[in-house]
């Protein structure tokens, strides 16, 4: 399966992302595979095989969200299982579009809490050992609170950072999964 530039043209990306720019990173279309590779921010990345994924399924990419969700409740995420029960069930034709919304709502935004919190929590320990290292090399009291607010928000903005790259890559890989599993079903029909 490939995705070409026209795709992701038509699935109307963010601004930053120009019809030359998008040509460029795709050249004459890329697997999935080459897409989760791309030297681009993981969410762009994510979200290109997330809007292929619907592309060819709606109801295979509301089951990777599930996936994605149950990932975050196994992490010890804010996931209510029976949010992701009914999310799965619509999938399959089985519940109804307001049961869907407050299903998708709530799975989505346990997953970015979730991140969030272990963001925070890396951040905090980043931010005191910075701190405690740049309090040691200052030499006046002002010194040292700048240092701190300094190092603060870098370790946070890195750990948040670190934290969505680590859980993206593994969405990353879910999301070929599925696009590829979709495409070796498509060559089986033909067969």
């Amino acid at each position: 399966m490939l995705i070409t530039a026209d795709d992701v043209m038509k699935w109307r990306p963010c601004p930053g992302y120009t019809e030359a720019r998008v040509r460029e990173l795709m050249q004459c279309g890329l697997t999935p595979a080459q897409i989760s590779e791309l030297p681009i921010s993981v969410v762009d990345r994510f979200w290109v095989l997330a809007q292929a994924l619907y592309a060819q399924s709606p109801s295979q990419a509301r089951l990777l969200a599930c996936d994605i969700a149950e990932t975050v409740a196994y992490l010890g995420g804010r996931v209510c299982m029976d949010t992701i029960a009914v999310a799965r069930r619509y999938a399959r034709g089985e519940a109804t579009d307001r049961e869907l919304d407050s299903a998708w709502d709530s799975a989505w935004d346990a997953a970015g809490d979730a991140a969030g919190d272990a963001a925070w929590d890396a951040a905090r320990a980043a931010a005191r050992a910075a701190a405690r290292a740049a309090a040691r090399a200052a030499a006046r009291a002002a010194a040292r609170a700048a240092a701190w607010d300094s190092a603060w928000a870098a370790a946070r903005a890195a750990a948040r950072a670190a934290a969505w790259a680590a859980a993206g890559e593994r969405y990353l890989a879910m999301a070929v999964e599925r696009l590829d599993a979709l495409a070796a079903g498509a060559e089986e029909e033909q067969t």
